[in-house]
């Protein structure tokens, strides 16, 4: 596809690590693309508490391939509602059902109180700005309304560039807000606009893990092969469950109210949000002796805007989108294409991050082994990176060493 066309484009480039909307890009990171081959996991309808919900259910289900990965859901429900305050009719109805939302306002309300909590963690910092090029269309201007209210109620920067320090200055932004983990976002000056959300996390466990007690130990890729890579083990008190289906843990973060929660599947079982949701609703704390591998991983996903088309976000991408209330132009801006960057890193002392009919199932058909539980991740397993709401910040998947 030539996404260098004639009419005003739009590019989001949100960091959730980094999503981002640009026309190219280049990587020497995983890339996810259009592949649709690997693990799939099963949605369904419950009347219980959704602590994963559909649409974070959904982004997992649609990057599940056969590599290690990594999304941020926030920074892309983030950037979606930075466009949808500039969006009208169609363009905005579309955004908000697929998030649930009845009430922008309210919602907007709600991600204020979410920025201002976290103006207080030094262990997470969140951050929002707009890019215009005043090179791209020297007659184009943001609307009023839309810069009062997303600077009030996302706290975002508004700045304007021209093609001689497009790429620079958004470059620069970006490192500086993800801690220079995530460089060079974009290589190209081609847009009107550029709309930003970053995500910078860094905390260390509650429980640290003692380096002395790293071992080599076997992981079974996804593809059968067992390599050896370094285990991180302790012994602790942690939340725990464990069923037919799956074994599921969680590790708190000392300071941020934040906490991963990891699923090992069982041999020759498939992940539900049924029974995800499950465990996060069963979870109890236990002895448990932990194995868990160190990881580091930088991912950059190309193909959020065929995900985001087929769960009926389709015309902001086109060229009847409906966004007069962020921009003023000469031509009919939309955005162009959408792109997540992110980089996670997973070891002894924490973590570091920048930047988806009702089913009945017991939870007494299962009977636990005698604790303290085991809990060995060696084969591939999903994570989530969570706060205290069981909002989603980060989630991924490790299936290959």
């Amino acid at each position: 596809m030539n996404f260098f066309q004639k009419i005003k484009k739009i590019c989001t480039t949100s960091i959730a690590l980094i999503l981002s909307i640009i026309p190219n890009k280049t990587s020497g990171m995983t890339m996810i693309g259009n592949k649709k081959n690997g693990t799939k996991y099963s949605i369904s309808e419950s009347n219980k508490k959704d602590y994963i919900n559909d649409f974070n259910f959904k982004i997992l289900n649609f990057m599940s391939i056969n590599r290690n990965f990594m999304i941020s859901p926030y920074s892309l429900k983030m950037a979606l509602m930075l466009l949808a305050n500039g969006a009208t009719g169609d363009t905005r109805n579309e955004i908000l059902k697929a998030f649930k939302i009845e009430d922008l306002e309210t919602a907007n309300d709600e991600v204020k109180k979410f920025l201002e909590k976290l103006g207080s963690q030094s262990q997470i910092n969140m951050a929002n700005s707009v890019f215009l090029n005043t090179s791209y269309d020297n007659t184009a201007e943001f609307k009023e309304n839309y810069v009062n209210n997303i600077r009030k109620k996302f706290n975002a920067d508004l700045i304007k560039v021209d093609n001689g320090t497009a790429v620079n200055r958004i470059n620069n932004w970006v490192s500086s807000k993800t801690h220079d983990k995530i460089k060079n976002i974009i290589n190209t000056n081609d847009f009107l606009a550029c709309l930003v959300n970053a995500i910078y996390f860094k905390d260390d466990w509650k429980y640290e893990f003692k380096k002395d007690n790293t071992i080599k130990h076997d992981f079974t890729n996804k593809d059968g092969k067992i390599v050896q890579t370094d285990f991180m083990c302790q012994e602790n008190s942690f939340n725990y469950y464990e069923d037919s289906n799956l074994k599921f843990l969680e590790m708190e973060y000392k300071n941020s109210g934040l906490s991963m929660c990891i699923i090992l599947p069982k041999p020759e079982k498939e992940l539900n949000q049924d029974n995800i949701n499950l465990a996060f609703e069963h979870k109890r704390k236990h002895k448990v002796k932990v194995k868990l591998p160190k990881f580091k991983q930088e991912t950059e996903i190309n193909n959020l805007k065929e995900y985001l088309n087929s769960i009926g976000i389709t015309k902001a991408f086109s060229s009847s989108a409906e966004l007069q209330d962020m921009i003023k132009s000469s031509e009919k801006p939309y955005i162009d294409d959408i792109i997540q960057k992110t980089f996670i890193e997973i070891n002894e002392k924490g973590t570091e991050a920048a930047a988806a009919t009702a089913m009945k199932i017991r939870t007494t058909s299962f009977k636990l082994p005698t604790p303290p539980y085991e809990f060995t991740a060696d084969s591939p397993f999903t994570y989530f990176i969570k706060n205290n709401n069981d909002e989603i910040l980060f989630m991924g998947t490790q299936a290959f060493f």
